[in-house]
């Protein structure tokens, strides 16, 4: 048969009816679009335990060494990739406020880098940093002043530190940024994702001093979220990453029964003298037919629910699942292909017997 000829057959088995692709085109987007969905659900509750344990602070480890803590390189551990933000801390005097005289608040000398440590970025400006709860009850905001027996202070920046585990020396607090000078008590420095060597990191911004001196200890500042979130391990090892295995078996075995089902007329062609290679051809065009629009509607639906979900790194997210659609889709092809291979005329009456 000339190729025309084999479009044409391919063609009239589709408009026809006689392929049924519509129904093998919703079968197959119906049960590779529930594997989509299904590994689209648990990287999203992956995504949102991780986005968890980084707004509790549970990321945010805390080097305690009382006045050896070397301001300036602690804030210079994060030119390592793998610090995000990093500052140094050290209490001082309770400050009283002209408002509430006889409430003291907690004071704390703090290095430029604690800034992004408490997601401030860099604030601009010369000035204190306040809790926001403190801020909500006196009612200030960014470029206030708050009258305190230290003078008028000026709000450089406002920062959110909820009660949810977290170390509640922050909560109702005023940060005074000053430069590294002297040393300090304790580096925070924050990371995602969390490694060990960042406590080396942190231990190597301890000045050296007197043996006497308790050596640096290392902890979580919220450890309400668990000691550690290995979010790469859990992604690797999750349920659902042998979800596209699973599609391309379904869709071996939906190609499969597509040509299974009419192996009595695909061996009478055989009889009355069509060619196999023609026959091939024509099958390969008519499972390509359902196939591939099942694979792209696929993944569009992956597109939309990645953008219904809200998911962090969308890119990142659909390219992890595109692959699904895609071996459903071919798994189809080579199952049809393998059913039409299968398909032998000399089994035709055996084939009528059992229709």
């Amino acid at each position: 048969m000339r190729l025309r000829s084999v479009c044409s057959e391919a063609w009239r088995d589709l408009t026809s009816g006689a392929a049924r692709a519509l129904l093998w085109a919703a079968c197959l987007i119906g049960l590779s679009g529930v594997l989509v969905a299904a590994d689209l659900s648990v990287i999203a509750g992956l995504q949102q335990d991780a986005a968890a344990f980084q707004a509790g602070a549970a990321n945010l480890r805390d080097m305690l060494a009382e006045g050896l803590v070397d301001g300036a390189a602690c804030d210079r551990l994060t030119v390592s990739d793998s610090v995000a933000a990093a500052g140094a801390i050290k209490p001082g005097p309770p400050i009283r406020l002209l408002a509430a005289p006889d409430t003291p608040v907690g004071s704390f000398d703090v290095t430029p880098g604690f800034g992004p440590v408490l997601g401030l970025g860099q604030p601009v400006g010369v000035g204190v940093w306040i809790d926001s709860g403190l801020a909500e009850t006196m009612g200030l905001a960014v470029g206030d002043r708050l009258a305190s027996d230290r003078g008028e202070l000026e709000i450089a920046g406002v920062f959110a530190w909820p009660s949810d585990g977290r170390d509640a020396r922050l909560s109702f607090s005023v940060l005074a940024p000053q430069t590294p000078l002297e040393p300090y008590d304790e580096c925070w420095a924050k990371a995602w994702p969390v490694v060990d060597d960042n406590d080396i990191l942190l231990r190597a911004t301890a000045l050296v001093g007197d043996d006497s001196k308790r050596p640096p200890l290392i902890d979580q500042v919220n450890k309400n979220f668990g000691s550690e979130l290995d979010a790469h391990a859990l992604f690797t090892s999750r349920p659902t990453r042998w979800a596209v295995w699973v599609a391309g078996l379904v869709g071996v075995g939906l190609g499969f029964a597509f040509i299974r089902r009419r192996r009595l007329e695909l061996a009478s062609s055989l009889h009355c003298g069509q060619r196999l290679v023609d026959q091939l051809l024509s099958l390969s065009g008519q499972t390509s037919a359902w196939a591939l629009p099942a694979l792209l509607v696929t993944e569009v639906a992956a597109g939309v629910l990645i953008r219904v979900w809200a998911m962090a790194d969308p890119g990142a997210v659909w390219s992890t699942v595109a692959g699904l659609p895609v071996w459903a889709g071919s798994g189809a092809w080579l199952g049809a292909m393998a059913a039409a291979g299968l398909t032998r005329e000399k089994h035709l009456f055996r084939y009528f017997k059992t229709r």
